[in-house]
């Protein structure tokens, strides 16, 4: 991909399979860059009325809870760290929401993601001063393939 110019990064329905069960817990997100870095990212659940824009500023929650990606089989949930309380939501968005709030303290997806899945949330955390890491290394704005 191109990184010169503008790049509009768009995921209309995060969480397809929670969209297509009735559930509310799915997302959308649009994420753009110019010349590589971010400039603007609006995350929201539409179901739920919860939005979250580049420039959005709101009280901060303190919490144990970790978000973890719905591509977990059972055994990876056994091997997960003790001393927190997990959820698993299936909506990279809503748990991206949830961290940026403070509702969550992370979300790991040790499986990986789709950019489109996770670009609008990342950038929307690096804005608020969370610690970023993708692929163990520290997140800086820059656009993920």
């Amino acid at each position: 991909v191109d990184t010169t110019g503008y790049l509009v990064v768009v995921d209309p329905i995060d969480g397809t399979e929670n969209f297509t069960s009735g559930m509310c817990e799915w997302g959308v997100s649009v994420s753009c860059f110019a010349n590589g870095y971010h400039v603007g990212s609006l995350i929201g659940c539409p179901e739920m009325n919860l939005w979250m824009q580049t420039g959005d500023r709101f009280p901060r929650f303190s919490s144990r809870i970790r978000g973890l990606s719905s591509s977990l089989q059972k055994d990876d949930l056994i091997r997960a760290t003790a001393g927190y309380e997990y959820r698993i939501l299936g909506c990279c968005v809503y748990n991206m929401i949830n961290v940026v709030r403070g509702s969550f303290l992370t979300f790991e997806n040790p499986k990986g993601a789709h950019s489109w899945d996770i670009l609008g949330g990342l950038n929307l955390a690096l804005e608020h001063q969370l610690t970023v890491t993708v692929n163990d290394k520290p997140y800086q704005g820059e656009y993920l393939q």
